[in-house]
Protein backbone atom coordinates (compact mmCIF):
# COMPACT_ATOMS: atom_id res chain seq x y z
CA UNK A 1 0.00 0.00 0.00
CA UNK A 2 1.28 3.75 -0.96
CA UNK A 3 1.87 6.29 1.47
CA UNK A 4 -0.49 9.10 1.79
CA UNK A 5 2.65 11.00 1.75
CA UNK A 6 4.10 9.18 -1.13
CA UNK A 7 0.28 9.77 -2.99
CA UNK A 8 0.70 13.37 -2.76
CA UNK A 9 4.28 13.81 -3.58
CA UNK A 10 3.23 12.35 -6.93
CA UNK A 11 -0.16 14.53 -7.29
CA UNK A 12 2.58 17.89 -6.62
CA UNK A 13 5.16 16.68 -9.06
CA UNK A 14 2.44 15.88 -11.84
CA UNK A 15 1.28 19.81 -11.21
CA UNK A 16 5.22 20.73 -11.57
CA UNK A 17 5.10 19.52 -14.91
CA UNK A 18 2.18 21.29 -15.63
CA UNK A 19 1.31 24.52 -17.15
CA UNK A 20 -0.74 25.82 -13.97
CA UNK A 21 3.00 25.66 -12.37
CA UNK A 22 3.43 29.10 -9.84
CA UNK A 23 6.34 30.89 -10.23
CA UNK A 24 7.59 32.68 -6.71
CA UNK A 25 6.51 35.75 -7.82
CA UNK A 26 2.76 34.36 -7.64
CA UNK A 27 2.66 33.59 -4.22
CA UNK A 28 2.04 36.57 -1.88
CA UNK A 29 4.11 35.44 1.44
CA UNK A 30 5.05 36.51 4.87
CA UNK A 31 7.80 35.23 6.67
CA UNK A 32 8.90 32.85 4.29
CA UNK A 33 10.12 29.51 5.17
CA UNK A 34 12.21 27.15 2.68
CA UNK A 35 12.58 23.32 4.28
CA UNK A 36 15.26 21.82 1.45
CA UNK A 37 14.30 17.91 2.26
CA UNK A 38 17.26 15.39 1.99
CA UNK A 39 14.43 12.67 1.80
CA UNK A 40 12.09 13.75 -0.87
CA UNK A 41 14.73 15.50 -2.69
CA UNK A 42 12.15 18.58 -3.09
CA UNK A 43 11.78 22.27 -1.57
CA UNK A 44 8.96 23.24 0.32
CA UNK A 45 7.52 26.50 1.42
CA UNK A 46 5.41 26.76 4.48
CA UNK A 47 2.86 30.14 4.16
CA UNK A 48 0.20 31.37 6.06
CA UNK A 49 -3.60 30.39 4.39
CA UNK A 50 -4.33 34.04 4.51
CA UNK A 51 -1.58 35.19 2.76
CA UNK A 52 -3.57 34.16 -0.46
CA UNK A 53 -7.38 34.13 1.19
CA UNK A 54 -9.14 36.57 3.28
CA UNK A 55 -7.87 37.27 7.08
CA UNK A 56 -11.62 38.06 7.83
CA UNK A 57 -13.11 34.89 7.32
CA UNK A 58 -11.73 32.08 10.19
CA UNK A 59 -12.22 29.08 7.84
CA UNK A 60 -9.29 30.51 6.25
CA UNK A 61 -6.64 29.97 9.22
CA UNK A 62 -3.87 27.94 9.14
CA UNK A 63 -0.90 26.80 7.00
CA UNK A 64 -0.13 25.48 3.74
CA UNK A 65 3.11 24.43 1.41
CA UNK A 66 3.95 24.99 -1.68
CA UNK A 67 6.68 22.70 -3.44
CA UNK A 68 9.22 22.82 -6.14
CA UNK A 69 11.92 20.17 -7.33
CA UNK A 70 13.97 23.91 -8.55
CA UNK A 71 12.60 26.65 -6.68
CA UNK A 72 11.70 27.87 -9.89
CA UNK A 73 8.52 25.92 -10.46
CA UNK A 74 5.77 25.64 -7.50
CA UNK A 75 2.62 23.37 -7.00
CA UNK A 76 -0.29 24.96 -5.88
CA UNK A 77 -0.77 24.69 -2.58
CA UNK A 78 -1.31 22.06 -0.33
CA UNK A 79 -2.82 22.37 3.02
CA UNK A 80 -0.75 21.00 6.18
CA UNK A 81 -2.65 22.64 9.26
CA UNK A 82 -6.16 23.11 9.35
CA UNK A 83 -7.74 24.33 12.91
CA UNK A 84 -10.79 23.33 14.32
CA UNK A 85 -13.17 25.11 15.21
CA UNK A 86 -12.54 25.10 18.79
CA UNK A 87 -8.59 25.72 18.45
CA UNK A 88 -7.68 28.57 21.10
CA UNK A 89 -5.75 30.97 18.53
CA UNK A 90 -8.15 31.61 15.33
CA UNK A 91 -8.12 35.05 14.83
CA UNK A 92 -4.48 35.39 12.91
CA UNK A 93 -1.89 32.67 11.58
CA UNK A 94 1.46 33.68 11.88
CA UNK A 95 5.09 32.98 10.44
CA UNK A 96 4.52 28.91 10.26
CA UNK A 97 8.39 26.95 9.86
CA UNK A 98 9.12 23.28 9.59
CA UNK A 99 11.85 21.60 11.47
CA UNK A 100 13.11 18.04 11.68
CA UNK A 101 14.06 16.62 15.07
CA UNK A 102 14.46 12.98 15.95
CA UNK A 103 12.95 11.88 12.34
CA UNK A 104 9.64 13.93 12.58
CA UNK A 105 8.88 17.11 11.10
CA UNK A 106 7.50 19.96 13.66
CA UNK A 107 6.47 22.77 12.30
CA UNK A 108 6.30 26.14 14.83
CA UNK A 109 3.45 28.80 14.26
CA UNK A 110 2.55 31.97 15.93
CA UNK A 111 -1.24 31.69 16.90
CA UNK A 112 -3.58 35.26 17.98
CA UNK A 113 -6.83 34.37 19.95
CA UNK A 114 -10.00 36.84 20.24
CA UNK A 115 -9.07 36.99 23.92
CA UNK A 116 -7.17 39.12 25.49
CA UNK A 117 -4.40 39.22 28.44
CA UNK A 118 -5.50 42.80 29.67
CA UNK A 119 -7.15 45.39 29.11
CA UNK A 120 -4.95 47.74 26.65
CA UNK A 121 -3.35 51.19 27.71
CA UNK A 122 -5.12 54.44 26.25
CA UNK A 123 -4.03 54.86 22.85
CA UNK A 124 -1.81 51.97 22.92
CA UNK A 125 -2.09 48.61 20.96
CA UNK A 126 -4.58 45.52 21.74
CA UNK A 127 -2.95 42.89 24.33
CA UNK A 128 -4.12 39.89 22.59
CA UNK A 129 -3.05 36.15 23.67
CA UNK A 130 -0.59 35.58 21.57
CA UNK A 131 2.19 32.95 21.32
CA UNK A 132 3.96 29.93 19.18
CA UNK A 133 2.73 27.04 19.58
CA UNK A 134 4.41 23.80 18.06
CA UNK A 135 2.74 20.60 16.23
CA UNK A 136 4.33 17.28 14.59
CA UNK A 137 3.71 15.46 11.80
CA UNK A 138 4.84 11.59 11.61
CA UNK A 139 3.87 11.70 7.78
CA UNK A 140 6.85 13.97 6.59
CA UNK A 141 7.11 17.62 5.14
CA UNK A 142 3.10 17.68 4.47
CA UNK A 143 1.22 17.01 7.36
CA UNK A 144 -0.69 16.72 8.51
CA UNK A 145 0.91 18.41 11.36
CA UNK A 146 -1.38 18.19 14.92
CA UNK A 147 -0.78 19.62 18.58
CA UNK A 148 1.71 18.27 21.03
CA UNK A 149 -0.01 20.49 23.82
CA UNK A 150 -2.75 22.36 24.07
CA UNK A 151 -1.25 25.74 24.39
CA UNK A 152 1.39 27.50 23.17
CA UNK A 153 5.28 26.47 24.28
CA UNK A 154 6.07 30.32 24.87
CA UNK A 155 4.52 31.57 28.15
CA UNK A 156 0.78 31.75 28.23
CA UNK A 157 0.95 34.89 30.40
CA UNK A 158 3.01 36.90 27.04
CA UNK A 159 2.91 38.13 24.09
CA UNK A 160 5.11 36.60 22.61
CA UNK A 161 5.90 35.78 18.47
CA UNK A 162 7.94 33.87 15.96
CA UNK A 163 9.00 30.84 17.91
CA UNK A 164 12.45 28.70 16.00
CA UNK A 165 14.13 26.04 17.05
CA UNK A 166 17.94 25.70 17.85
CA UNK A 167 19.81 22.55 18.93
CA UNK A 168 23.14 22.77 21.11
CA UNK A 169 25.24 20.27 22.51
CA UNK A 170 22.06 17.73 22.10
CA UNK A 171 19.51 20.14 24.20
CA UNK A 172 16.62 21.63 21.95
CA UNK A 173 16.21 25.95 22.48
CA UNK A 174 13.31 27.62 22.00
CA UNK A 175 14.43 30.86 20.61
CA UNK A 176 11.29 33.37 20.53
CA UNK A 177 10.34 37.44 20.50
CA UNK A 178 8.45 39.30 23.77
CA UNK A 179 6.40 41.51 21.57
CA UNK A 180 6.75 45.16 21.58
CA UNK A 181 2.96 45.52 22.58
CA UNK A 182 3.86 44.20 25.54
CA UNK A 183 6.94 45.46 26.25
CA UNK A 184 7.25 48.34 24.36
CA UNK A 185 11.10 47.48 23.64
CA UNK A 186 10.67 43.93 22.36
CA UNK A 187 13.23 41.10 23.09
CA UNK A 188 14.62 38.18 22.11
CA UNK A 189 14.06 35.21 24.62
CA UNK A 190 15.03 31.65 24.97
CA UNK A 191 14.98 28.62 26.94
CA UNK A 192 15.12 24.86 26.91
CA UNK A 193 12.61 22.46 25.84
CA UNK A 194 11.79 19.21 26.79
CA UNK A 195 13.67 16.44 24.47
CA UNK A 196 9.64 15.70 23.21
CA UNK A 197 9.75 19.70 22.25
CA UNK A 198 5.92 19.62 23.98
CA UNK A 199 7.00 22.06 26.53
CA UNK A 200 9.62 24.67 28.16
CA UNK A 201 12.17 22.58 30.58
CA UNK A 202 13.29 25.92 32.50
CA UNK A 203 12.74 29.40 32.98
CA UNK A 204 13.02 31.81 29.82
CA UNK A 205 16.17 34.27 29.41
CA UNK A 206 16.31 37.34 27.62
CA UNK A 207 18.98 37.61 24.84
CA UNK A 208 18.94 41.25 23.80
CA UNK A 209 16.52 44.13 22.77
CA UNK A 210 15.23 45.78 19.96
CA UNK A 211 16.97 48.58 21.04
CA UNK A 212 20.43 47.31 21.32
CA UNK A 213 20.51 48.32 17.47
CA UNK A 214 21.29 52.18 18.20
CA UNK A 215 19.44 52.69 14.61
CA UNK A 216 16.25 50.86 15.76
CA UNK A 217 13.35 52.68 15.24
CA UNK A 218 10.13 53.12 16.85
CA UNK A 219 7.44 52.13 14.45
CA UNK A 220 5.61 55.55 15.35
CA UNK A 221 8.87 57.51 14.02
CA UNK A 222 8.10 55.56 10.57
CA UNK A 223 4.44 56.57 10.47
CA UNK A 224 2.63 53.70 11.99
CA UNK A 225 -0.16 53.87 14.22
CA UNK A 226 1.87 52.37 17.82
CA UNK A 227 4.68 53.14 19.47
CA UNK A 228 7.31 50.20 19.67
CA UNK A 229 10.44 48.77 19.05
CA UNK A 230 9.74 45.67 17.44
CA UNK A 231 12.25 42.59 17.28
CA UNK A 232 10.71 39.56 14.36
CA UNK A 233 11.73 36.57 12.99
CA UNK A 234 15.29 35.27 14.33
CA UNK A 235 16.71 32.36 13.06
CA UNK A 236 20.43 30.83 14.31
CA UNK A 237 23.31 30.03 12.25
CA UNK A 238 26.28 28.52 12.56
CA UNK A 239 29.65 29.95 10.00
CA UNK A 240 32.01 28.13 8.70
CA UNK A 241 34.55 29.44 11.35
CA UNK A 242 32.19 28.15 14.01
CA UNK A 243 30.52 31.55 14.86
CA UNK A 244 26.78 31.98 15.97
CA UNK A 245 25.27 34.29 14.00
CA UNK A 246 21.85 35.43 14.59
CA UNK A 247 19.47 37.42 11.79
CA UNK A 248 16.19 39.01 13.27
CA UNK A 249 13.95 42.03 11.90
CA UNK A 250 13.24 45.58 13.09
CA UNK A 251 12.43 48.75 11.56
CA UNK A 252 15.41 50.89 10.51
CA UNK A 253 15.44 54.32 9.00
CA UNK A 254 14.70 52.90 5.52
CA UNK A 255 11.44 50.30 7.08
CA UNK A 256 11.28 47.28 8.55
CA UNK A 257 15.21 45.57 8.01
CA UNK A 258 17.26 42.76 8.18
CA UNK A 259 19.87 42.61 11.19
CA UNK A 260 22.33 40.58 12.07
CA UNK A 261 24.52 39.60 15.72
CA UNK A 262 27.48 37.31 16.79
CA UNK A 263 27.33 35.76 20.13
CA UNK A 264 30.62 36.62 21.53
CA UNK A 265 30.84 33.03 23.51
CA UNK A 266 29.80 31.31 20.61
CA UNK A 267 27.00 29.84 22.51
CA UNK A 268 23.23 30.75 22.38
CA UNK A 269 23.25 32.36 25.70
CA UNK A 270 26.30 35.11 23.90
CA UNK A 271 26.73 37.77 24.90
CA UNK A 272 25.34 38.93 22.03
CA UNK A 273 26.82 41.88 19.69
CA UNK A 274 24.45 43.07 17.00
CA UNK A 275 26.82 43.93 13.70
CA UNK A 276 26.50 47.29 12.77
CA UNK A 277 25.00 47.44 9.04
CA UNK A 278 21.84 45.59 8.31
CA UNK A 279 21.88 42.87 6.12
CA UNK A 280 18.74 44.10 4.34
CA UNK A 281 17.80 47.56 4.65
CA UNK A 282 14.94 48.61 2.43
CA UNK A 283 11.54 47.56 3.34
CA UNK A 284 12.07 43.61 4.22
CA UNK A 285 13.48 41.38 6.12
CA UNK A 286 12.22 38.46 7.81
CA UNK A 287 14.67 35.90 6.98
CA UNK A 288 15.40 32.08 6.94
CA UNK A 289 18.71 30.56 5.62
CA UNK A 290 19.01 27.22 3.45
CA UNK A 291 21.14 25.52 1.57
CA UNK A 292 20.57 24.46 -2.30
CA UNK A 293 20.69 20.64 -3.22
CA UNK A 294 23.99 22.42 -5.08
CA UNK A 295 25.16 23.47 -2.41
CA UNK A 296 24.40 27.40 -2.88
CA UNK A 297 23.88 29.06 0.28
CA UNK A 298 20.83 30.85 0.03
CA UNK A 299 18.77 33.79 2.58
CA UNK A 300 14.73 34.07 1.79
CA UNK A 301 12.28 37.08 3.02
CA UNK A 302 10.07 38.92 2.43
CA UNK A 303 10.05 41.98 0.44
CA UNK A 304 8.17 44.68 0.27
CA UNK A 305 6.68 44.38 3.89
CA UNK A 306 3.29 45.47 3.22
CA UNK A 307 0.60 46.63 0.76
CA UNK A 308 -0.45 42.93 0.37
CA UNK A 309 2.64 42.47 -2.08
CA UNK A 310 5.16 40.54 -0.07
CA UNK A 311 7.01 38.36 -1.92
CA UNK A 312 9.66 35.82 -1.21
CA UNK A 313 12.85 37.58 -2.39
CA UNK A 314 15.89 34.89 -2.87
CA UNK A 315 19.97 36.11 -2.11
CA UNK A 316 23.09 34.41 -2.35
CA UNK A 317 24.09 34.26 1.01
CA UNK A 318 28.48 34.84 1.46
CA UNK A 319 29.40 33.23 4.76
CA UNK A 320 32.42 35.22 5.95
CA UNK A 321 32.96 33.25 8.84
CA UNK A 322 32.57 36.29 11.38
CA UNK A 323 29.40 37.73 9.57
CA UNK A 324 27.21 36.99 6.62
CA UNK A 325 26.96 39.17 3.35
CA UNK A 326 24.35 39.33 0.70
CA UNK A 327 25.96 38.17 -3.01
CA UNK A 328 23.46 39.36 -5.04
CA UNK A 329 19.89 37.88 -6.08
CA UNK A 330 20.03 33.99 -6.31
CA UNK A 331 18.37 33.13 -9.88
CA UNK A 332 17.58 29.27 -9.28
CA UNK A 333 18.08 27.50 -12.63
CA UNK A 334 18.22 23.90 -13.64
CA UNK A 335 21.01 24.90 -16.15
CA UNK A 336 24.52 25.53 -14.90
CA UNK A 337 24.33 29.34 -15.31
CA UNK A 338 21.86 32.82 -15.52
CA UNK A 339 23.23 33.65 -18.55
CA UNK A 340 24.73 31.76 -21.57
CA UNK A 341 28.57 31.45 -21.26
CA UNK A 342 30.86 34.10 -23.65
CA UNK A 343 27.75 36.78 -22.56
CA UNK A 344 27.52 39.47 -19.89
CA UNK A 345 24.29 41.82 -18.53
CA UNK A 346 24.60 45.45 -19.20
CA UNK A 347 21.65 47.14 -17.30
CA UNK A 348 19.91 50.52 -18.48
CA UNK A 349 22.60 53.34 -17.67
CA UNK A 350 24.47 51.40 -15.12
CA UNK A 351 26.37 49.66 -17.86
CA UNK A 352 27.90 45.63 -17.43
CA UNK A 353 26.80 44.52 -13.78
CA UNK A 354 27.27 41.09 -12.25
CA UNK A 355 24.66 40.41 -10.01
CA UNK A 356 20.96 40.52 -12.51
CA UNK A 357 17.72 39.47 -12.95
CA UNK A 358 16.19 40.47 -16.08
CA UNK A 359 17.69 37.36 -17.69
CA UNK A 360 17.17 33.29 -16.97
CA UNK A 361 18.78 30.48 -18.80
CA UNK A 362 17.24 27.13 -18.61
CA UNK A 363 17.39 24.30 -21.35
CA UNK A 364 18.59 26.46 -24.20
CA UNK A 365 16.11 29.36 -23.79
CA UNK A 366 16.55 32.47 -22.59
CA UNK A 367 13.35 34.11 -20.20
CA UNK A 368 13.22 37.56 -20.32
CA UNK A 369 11.93 39.38 -17.12
CA UNK A 370 11.29 35.86 -15.84
CA UNK A 371 9.59 36.35 -12.51
CA UNK A 372 9.25 40.08 -12.14
CA UNK A 373 5.09 40.68 -11.80
CA UNK A 374 3.41 42.03 -14.92
CA UNK A 375 3.01 46.29 -15.13
CA UNK A 376 5.78 46.50 -12.48
CA UNK A 377 8.28 48.97 -13.55
CA UNK A 378 11.44 47.45 -14.98
CA UNK A 379 14.60 48.66 -15.84
CA UNK A 380 15.86 48.30 -19.64
CA UNK A 381 18.54 45.94 -20.52
CA UNK A 382 21.04 44.23 -22.41
CA UNK A 383 22.80 40.61 -23.17
CA UNK A 384 26.17 41.41 -24.50
CA UNK A 385 28.77 39.34 -26.53
CA UNK A 386 31.69 39.31 -24.36
CA UNK A 387 33.89 39.64 -28.20
CA UNK A 388 33.43 41.38 -31.28
CA UNK A 389 32.22 40.15 -34.49
CA UNK A 390 32.37 41.68 -38.19
CA UNK A 391 31.99 39.28 -40.63
CA UNK A 392 28.90 36.49 -39.14
CA UNK A 393 25.87 35.20 -39.83
CA UNK A 394 23.74 35.02 -36.47
CA UNK A 395 20.31 33.24 -36.32
CA UNK A 396 17.90 32.99 -33.85
CA UNK A 397 14.31 32.50 -32.40
CA UNK A 398 12.02 34.77 -30.45
CA UNK A 399 8.61 34.27 -29.22
CA UNK A 400 6.55 36.65 -27.18
CA UNK A 401 5.37 36.22 -23.23
CA UNK A 402 1.97 37.68 -21.48
CA UNK A 403 3.72 40.41 -19.52
CA UNK A 404 4.38 43.95 -20.17
CA UNK A 405 6.37 46.63 -17.63
CA UNK A 406 6.58 50.18 -16.75
CA UNK A 407 7.56 52.75 -18.60
CA UNK A 408 6.24 50.53 -22.18
CA UNK A 409 3.05 48.52 -20.64
CA UNK A 410 0.82 50.71 -22.80
CA UNK A 411 2.63 50.06 -25.81
CA UNK A 412 3.52 47.20 -28.27
CA UNK A 413 6.09 44.56 -26.95
CA UNK A 414 9.77 45.31 -28.32
CA UNK A 415 13.05 44.09 -28.38
CA UNK A 416 15.91 43.67 -30.62
CA UNK A 417 19.18 42.97 -31.76
CA UNK A 418 22.31 45.88 -31.58
CA UNK A 419 25.24 44.75 -33.87
CA UNK A 420 28.30 46.07 -34.24
CA UNK A 421 28.33 48.27 -30.85
CA UNK A 422 30.99 51.17 -30.46
CA UNK A 423 31.54 54.08 -27.29
CA UNK A 424 29.98 53.16 -24.13
CA UNK A 425 27.33 50.08 -23.04
CA UNK A 426 24.31 51.68 -22.08
CA UNK A 427 20.55 51.16 -23.63
CA UNK A 428 20.57 52.48 -26.08
CA UNK A 429 24.15 52.07 -27.35
CA UNK A 430 25.89 53.37 -30.45
CA UNK A 431 25.30 50.58 -32.86
CA UNK A 432 23.13 49.44 -35.42
CA UNK A 433 19.78 47.49 -35.01
CA UNK A 434 17.50 44.87 -36.43
CA UNK A 435 14.17 45.58 -34.80
CA UNK A 436 11.99 42.94 -32.98
CA UNK A 437 8.51 44.36 -32.06
CA UNK A 438 5.11 43.01 -32.69
CA UNK A 439 3.95 44.15 -36.36
CA UNK A 440 7.25 45.77 -36.55
CA UNK A 441 9.98 42.91 -36.58
CA UNK A 442 12.84 44.10 -39.24
CA UNK A 443 12.52 47.35 -38.91
CA UNK A 444 16.40 49.02 -39.06
CA UNK A 445 17.60 51.67 -36.58
CA UNK A 446 20.27 53.46 -37.07
CA UNK A 447 21.18 54.50 -33.11
CA UNK A 448 24.60 57.27 -33.02
CA UNK A 449 25.70 56.02 -36.57
CA UNK A 450 25.24 55.74 -39.97
CA UNK A 451 23.44 53.92 -42.72
CA UNK A 452 22.07 53.16 -46.18
CA UNK A 453 19.44 51.61 -47.50
CA UNK A 454 16.95 50.98 -50.60
CA UNK A 455 13.38 52.29 -49.82
CA UNK A 456 10.60 52.27 -52.31
CA UNK A 457 9.39 55.99 -53.66
CA UNK A 458 6.39 56.30 -52.27
CA UNK A 459 5.69 54.08 -48.90
CA UNK A 460 9.24 54.53 -48.14
CA UNK A 461 9.68 50.80 -47.00
CA UNK A 462 12.71 48.74 -47.52
CA UNK A 463 12.96 47.78 -51.43
CA UNK A 464 15.97 45.41 -52.81
CA UNK A 465 15.33 48.09 -56.24
CA UNK A 466 14.31 51.21 -54.65
CA UNK A 467 16.33 54.38 -53.94
CA UNK A 468 19.22 54.28 -52.02
CA UNK A 469 18.46 56.71 -48.91
CA UNK A 470 21.18 57.58 -46.21
CA UNK A 471 20.16 58.40 -42.70
CA UNK A 472 21.35 58.63 -39.33
CA UNK A 473 23.71 61.13 -37.42
CA UNK A 474 25.15 62.21 -34.00
CA UNK A 475 22.13 64.99 -33.25
CA UNK A 476 19.11 62.84 -33.17
CA UNK A 477 20.82 59.92 -32.90
CA UNK A 478 18.02 57.52 -34.07
CA UNK A 479 16.77 57.22 -37.63
CA UNK A 480 14.97 54.35 -38.66
CA UNK A 481 14.00 52.36 -41.99
CA UNK A 482 10.58 50.67 -42.43
CA UNK A 483 10.98 46.68 -43.10
CA UNK A 484 9.37 45.46 -46.24
CA UNK A 485 6.40 43.73 -44.96
CA UNK A 486 5.28 42.21 -41.27
CA UNK A 487 6.25 38.81 -41.60
CA UNK A 488 5.75 37.58 -37.88
CA UNK A 489 3.85 34.97 -37.28
CA UNK A 490 2.17 34.11 -33.87
CA UNK A 491 4.41 31.39 -31.63
CA UNK A 492 8.51 31.38 -32.62
CA UNK A 493 10.04 33.59 -35.09
CA UNK A 494 13.41 33.21 -36.76
CA UNK A 495 15.25 36.17 -37.49
CA UNK A 496 18.83 36.16 -39.28
CA UNK A 497 21.81 38.52 -39.54
CA UNK A 498 23.97 37.97 -42.20
CA UNK A 499 26.60 40.52 -41.31
CA UNK A 500 29.86 41.11 -43.95
CA UNK A 501 31.44 44.24 -42.34
CA UNK A 502 29.80 47.02 -43.02
CA UNK A 503 27.05 45.78 -45.20
CA UNK A 504 23.97 43.88 -43.29
CA UNK A 505 20.89 41.99 -44.37
CA UNK A 506 17.71 41.06 -42.13
CA UNK A 507 15.79 37.74 -42.59
CA UNK A 508 12.55 37.10 -40.82
CA UNK A 509 11.46 33.97 -41.23
CA UNK A 510 12.97 33.16 -44.35
CA UNK A 511 12.44 36.48 -46.28
CA UNK A 512 14.78 39.09 -46.81
CA UNK A 513 12.78 42.51 -45.12
CA UNK A 514 15.71 44.92 -45.09
CA UNK A 515 19.82 45.86 -45.56
CA UNK A 516 22.21 47.92 -44.06
CA UNK A 517 24.63 48.72 -46.60
CA UNK A 518 28.23 51.46 -45.91
CA UNK A 519 27.38 51.35 -42.11
CA UNK A 520 29.93 54.15 -40.53
CA UNK A 521 30.77 55.48 -36.74
CA UNK A 522 32.34 59.35 -36.59
CA UNK A 523 35.31 58.93 -35.56
CA UNK A 524 36.02 61.80 -32.52
CA UNK A 525 39.95 61.72 -33.55
CA UNK A 526 39.36 62.70 -37.02
CA UNK A 527 36.15 64.26 -36.85
CA UNK A 528 34.73 62.55 -39.96
CA UNK A 529 32.86 59.70 -40.43
CA UNK A 530 34.48 56.07 -41.06
CA UNK A 531 33.08 52.57 -41.71
CA UNK A 532 31.66 50.36 -38.81
CA UNK A 533 32.77 47.21 -39.45
CA UNK A 534 33.13 45.20 -36.09
CA UNK A 535 31.51 44.98 -32.65
CA UNK A 536 29.69 43.25 -30.32
CA UNK A 537 26.12 41.89 -30.17
CA UNK A 538 23.31 42.84 -27.62
CA UNK A 539 20.03 40.84 -27.70
CA UNK A 540 17.48 43.61 -26.09
CA UNK A 541 15.26 43.42 -23.10
CA UNK A 542 12.62 46.65 -23.45
CA UNK A 543 9.68 46.19 -21.18
CA UNK A 544 8.03 42.91 -22.59
CA UNK A 545 8.25 39.38 -21.72
CA UNK A 546 9.91 36.94 -24.19
CA UNK A 547 12.06 34.60 -25.05
CA UNK A 548 15.16 33.97 -27.03
CA UNK A 549 16.29 30.38 -28.09
CA UNK A 550 18.63 28.67 -30.75
CA UNK A 551 20.93 31.25 -31.12
CA UNK A 552 23.96 30.70 -32.80
CA UNK A 553 26.48 33.27 -34.27
CA UNK A 554 28.99 31.54 -37.28
CA UNK A 555 32.14 33.15 -38.38
CA UNK A 556 32.45 33.35 -41.59
CA UNK A 557 35.51 33.39 -43.66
Amino acid sequence: MRSPLLLTIVSLLIQLSAADALKLEDIRVRDPYIVADEDTGLYYLYAQKANRLTREDESNQGVEAYVSKDLVNWSQPYSVLTLPDDFWGRQMVWAPEVHKYQGNYYLFVTFTSHDTLRPAEPGGPPQWKRGTQILRSDNGPLGPFEPISADSQTPPDQMCLDGSLWVEDGTPYFIYCHEWAETEDGTIDYAPLTDDLSELAGEPKTLFTAKSVPWAKSMKELGHKYHGYVTDGNFIYRTKTGELIMIWSTFCPEGYALIQARSDSGKLAGPWTQIEQPLFAKDGGHGMIFKTFEGQLVIALHQPNGGQQERARLFKLDDQGDRLALAGRFQPSASAGDIPDGWYVAIGDQGRVEQQEIFSYQDGIIHVYPTQAHNSEQPYAGLVTENEYSRYRLSLEYKWGEKKFIPRHDFVRDAGICFHLHGEVKMWPDSVECQIQEGDTGDLWVIGSQATSTVQNVIRNYSPKGTEVTRGGLKPRFARFHRSYCWEVPGWNEVVLEVDGDHAKFFVNGTLVNEAKDMKRFDETKQEWVPLTSGPILLQAEGAELYYRNITIEELN
